[in-house]
């Protein structure tokens, strides 16, 4: 019985790796999944030093933005009762674990045993209510932000919005298969998504307003300038697709797609810019980039073409 077992799981591998080499190369798309994500309309208004996005809406400009978001934050509810609240019951917790002092007279094995269980779940409750703490007064502070709860909603939305439109281009296209072709991040790399202090400041130095701009179309109103209006799109994508410890390698381990297959991240791209109703003027420039990137990657000579803007 096992014998016929294992003939029949072989059998059935065999037919599974036929199907996969049963694809043609033209049946194949690619796409990088990290850039797509970078590009996302939403990440404009993404703070990676907080680790939250911006209660705005799109297209406002520098002065506008920074107006709204200090009116945000002056606008914080007053959560002294709750704070109090909280600490009330540190008070307790404290009161409780100074009586725990009793447990050594005559103590026993099983007095001691019970010591200990009393003793972790007091440190546990200890630590659980001075997050609270933390988070309250950094969500106070941070008001111009999403809470943490409402941060890994949008992100979910975001992630969403991205494989929709990959299975609408592939279906659209008649694709049998699409590739990652995103670089793999190291296992050592520690990614935060959680909007508190207590898990830490994020990524500073990544300036957001470099893609909210681009996206607004407020840096790009004289394109005679010698400097691109590509040019902050590309300084985005390179502070945000890349770990600082990818960086530090003498050499990158891309693409993992060596050969074969097209990529579809353009056409990926344009249904999601139509979705959220960016212009077409910044697609155009955030296709040309995705072009240079790609050929990079790819190890071919990015082609120089005269791109003309229209605005």
């Amino acid at each position: 019985m096992k014998v016929f077992k294992l003939i029949f799981f072989l059998f059935f591998m065999f037919l599974i790796t036929q199907s996969v080499w049963a694809i043609n190369a033209n049946e194949v798309a690619t796409i990088d999944l990290s850039m797509a994500l970078c590009l996302h309309p939403k990440m404009s208004l993404f703070d990676f030093n907080r680790i939250g996005f911006y209660k705005v809406e799109f297209g406002l400009t520098e002065e506008e933005f920074y107006a709204k978001t200090e009116t945000l934050r002056a606008s914080a509810p007053d959560r002294s009762d709750e704070l109090n609240k909280i600490q009330k019951e540190l008070d307790d917790v404290y009161k409780e674990r100074d009586s725990f002092s009793d447990y050594y007279v005559n103590a026993d094995e099983e007095k001691l045993k019970k010591l200990e269980k009393l003793r972790e779940a007091s440190f546990a409750k200890e630590k659980e209510l001075n997050d609270k703490i933390l988070d309250i007064n950094h969500q106070t502070a941070n008001f111009d932000l999403t809470s943490p709860k409402e941060t890994l909603v949008i992100i979910e939305e975001i992630e969403k919005d991205i494989f929709e439109a990959i299975n609408q281009v592939a279906e659209e296209e008649k694709f049998t298969l699409v590739l990652n072709s995103t670089v793999a991040v190291p296992y050592t790399y520690n990614k935060n998504y959680i909007n508190s202090e207590i898990y830490g400041q994020g990524i500073p130095g990544i300036n957001f307003t470099l893609f909210y701009s681009f996206l607004a179309m407020n840096n790009l109103d004289s394109p005679i300038d010698e400097v691109p209006p590509s040019r902050d799109l590309i300084n985005w994508l390179e502070l945000t697709r890349y770990p600082k410890t990818v960086n530090l390698l003498p050499m990158k381990p891309y693409p993992l797609v060596l050969s074969g297959g097209k990529s579809i991240l353009s056409s990926v791209m344009k249904k999601v810019y139509n979705k959220y109703n960016i212009k077409p003027a910044v697609y155009n420039v955030v296709d040309s980039v995705i072009i240079k990137i790609e050929q990079l990657q790819s190890g071919k000579k990015v082609e120089q073409k005269t791109v003309k803007y229209d605005f």
